[in-house]
């Protein structure tokens, strides 16, 4: 079983990914910033995540009204 830090770990190296880097757009699109994360069962607020200098909001599904990130499986 993974523990909170393993977890959030392996999702740090996930959100930092180069290979999705062409697709926050954080540069031109102020309003990605902070990256906003989907809660599910295992994404939790209880995680400590960063990107672009900031710590990733983890949002329910009521408030995906913004740009927003989706992790289904790792």
């Amino acid at each position: 079983m993974k523990t909170q830090n393993d977890l959030s770990a392996i999702l740090q190296q996930v959100i930092d990914a180069k290979q999705l880097s062409g697709y926050f757009h954080a540069d031109v699109l102020p309003e990605r910033v902070p990256l906003r994360l989907l809660r599910n069962d295992w994404i939790h607020e209880d995680l400590k995540l960063s990107k672009f200098g900031e710590p990733v909001e983890i949002i329910p599904n009521s408030e995906t009204h913004q740009a927003y990130m989706i992790i289904t499986d790792l």
